[in-house]
């Protein structure tokens, strides 16, 4: 009989020494499930373990997920929670605030291109190709990013990857007869395809494959020249259409293909009708010099 109950006692002692020494123990059962790999053995199915009311509950409390909530300035609550919306209404207000906060000062567009803007935009504007204000406003965005980009050819080269040439066009594609739709789009080509100061004519860069394939693929300046024509009392469409031959214009390759889609005579027109702009005047003559000069040289 002493030696049961010694043996009971040693029993007791070792649950107590297992819980930390508590005293105060109470055997329940649980269902383990957990990787068998684990502490290099077998979880068995239905195993009683000797734990604590205070452990049991400490448990049940850390299986419980706490979601923490990020302190977002105005910029990055637009671009990761405005613009993730699934409704377009929603999503065009959201560009609508981001072209409003990217014009107001040049840090803010570097900002907005550091943290991915670019793909934002341009993931919203395919996810709603078909909606006016989307279009739109996000050709204003894609305008601005570019803008803050002329000195910057990585963030440039992000615009261009990721599809602000193919964006703009198919809004004008989709939109031919609004008037708001084609001034920012071409706004958005002027920018996003304008050559760095003291750029060279080589072609292997992203630049140049670009415009390469917005001449030559995607019949851009049929596209722009259209819209000059449509819109022809429009001065900011033909600021940026005369803008944007002008940077075409740069590049031999396209001079015959920008007279035979009669991106002369739009010019032309843009600088009767519009002959006090300064921009107008500056690109305008800027696309006739290089296309006259050069078919001169050619005939003589």
């Amino acid at each position: 009989m002493k030696s049961m109950a010694s043996s009971s006692a040693n029993k007791r002692r070792r649950v107590c020494e297992d819980n930390g020494g508590s005293t105060a123990t109470t055997s329940v059962r649980v269902k383990v499930e957990e990787d068998p790999h684990i502490n290099g053995r077998n979880a068995q199915p239905d195993e009683t373990h000797s734990t604590s009311p205070v452990a049991s509950s400490t448990i049940n409390k850390n299986t419980e997920a706490v979601l923490l909530v990020p302190q977002l300035d105005v910029l990055a609550q637009l671009l990761t929670v405005d613009l993730a919306q699934d409704n377009a209404a929603n999503v065009a207000r959201a560009l609508t605030k981001l072209a409003e906060l990217l014009r107001k000062e040049a840090s803010e567009c570097q900002q907005a291109n550091q943290l991915g803007a670019a793909v934002v935009v341009l993931t919203v504007m395919r996810k709603f190709q078909h909606h006016k204000g989307v279009q739109k406003d996000g050709c204003s965005c894609i305008c601005l990013l570019a803008f803050a980009c002329q000195n910057d050819p990585h963030g440039r080269n992000t615009l261009l990857q990721c599809g602000a040439v193919e964006a703009a066009l198919n809004a004008m594609s989709v939109f031919p007869s609004s008037q708001g739709v084609q001034k920012q789009a071409c706004y958005a080509l002027m920018n996003t395809l304008s050559p760095p100061c003291g750029g060279g004519e080589d072609d292997d860069d992203m630049l140049g494959r670009s415009m390469q394939r917005f001449v030559l693929e995607l019949d851009g300046i049929a596209r722009v020249v259209q819209t000059m024509k449509d819109f022809s009392t429009a001065t900011e469409i033909q600021v940026a259409g005369c803008g944007l031959l002008g940077n075409l214009a740069t590049r031999r390759a396209f001079h015959n293909i920008m007279r035979e889609a009669r991106a002369v005579g739009v010019v032309a027109a843009a600088l009767e009708d519009h002959a006090q702009h300064p921009s107008i005047v500056v690109n305008g003559n800027k696309v006739m010099v290089c296309l006259f000069s050069e078919s001169s040289s050619s005939s003589s």
